[in-house]
């Protein structure tokens, strides 16, 4: 199995150790820090709380399904889950936090699920092995609403903030990397890395993740050979380039420090 380390960032300290089944493939904490979802390889959500003095324990699990658990997200009302065998399990936050973990809805897809986001709690984009992104609206029961179909299978999806921007990463060699305008549903255009003295395309490398700063001033970008590119959602132009080693996540402070 694996193991999941909570640690506090005021001392680093090791607040709680969670072993699972399988190997971890999502995780992540609600939006008020209260509850940490993990998503294993033998198909078991577990769900961790936060106690009295920053101390934490399993509060439940899901093990009604041994797909293995590719992908979750949480919005303030829900928690969406992605797995291998194409469905999608959306949780109330509420239900969730009393341990009732039954989902309110599932959708079913014919296609590994790669990634989930939500888009300010009103919006659900899926996607996955089946080269389509499909928006699913909160208003009347996450129905869907629209569907972008593309040429190659999407590894990761973020909305910005204001759900204004839609941006995603794919399998495409000719174009990894596209945003689109959620208001006309077109894409942005090129996006621009000209005259970069680390890497000229992003075509390079292999790219394994995404995420937005919280102002929606910068796009960060990860890739297989460690480079993180920075871009300007004004422009669409290459800001920076931090080489490192293999990325495969990506996270922001509130604060940009």
């Amino acid at each position: 199995g694996a193991r999941v380390y909570i640690v506090s960032t005021t001392n680093w300290r090791v607040l709680k150790e969670i072993k699972t089944g399988g190997t971890i493939n999502a995780i992540g904490f609600n939006p008020s820090d209260e509850r940490l979802a993990i998503g294993a390889s033998d198909g078991v959500l577990a769900v961790a709380k936060q106690l009295e003095g920053f101390m934490w324990e399993i509060g439940g699990e899901i093990e009604d399904n041994d797909s293995s658990i590719l992908t979750l997200d949480w919005s303030k009302k829900y928690l969406a889950v992605g797995r291998l065998d194409g469905s999608v399990s959306i949780y109330e936050t509420e239900n969730v936090f009393r341990n009732f973990l039954i989902p309110r809805i599932s959708v079913f897809r014919k296609k590994p699920i790669y990634s989930v986001a939500f888009g300010i709690g009103k919006y659900l984009a899926v996607t996955g092995a089946d080269k389509t992104i499909s928006i699913y609206s909160a208003k009347g029961g996450w129905v869907l609403s629209y569907e972008i179909k593309l040429a190659n299978a999407i590894h990761d999806i973020k909305w910005s903030s204001n759900a204004r921007f839609l941006a995603f990463i794919s399998q495409d060699k000719a174009k990894p990397l596209a945003v689109f305008d959620t208001i006309t549903w077109n894409d942005v255009g090129t996006i621009s890395f000209e005259n970069h003295d680390q890497l000229d395309t992003l075509a390079d490398n292999e790219l394994t993740c995404l995420q937005w700063t919280h102002d929606d001033k910068w796009l960060a970008i990860g890739g297989s050979n460690g480079t993180v590119f920075l871009l300007e959602s004004e422009t669409w132009k290459l800001a920076y380039a931090i080489k490192n080693a293999r990325i495969e996540s990506l996270g922001m402070s509130p604060k940009h420090k």
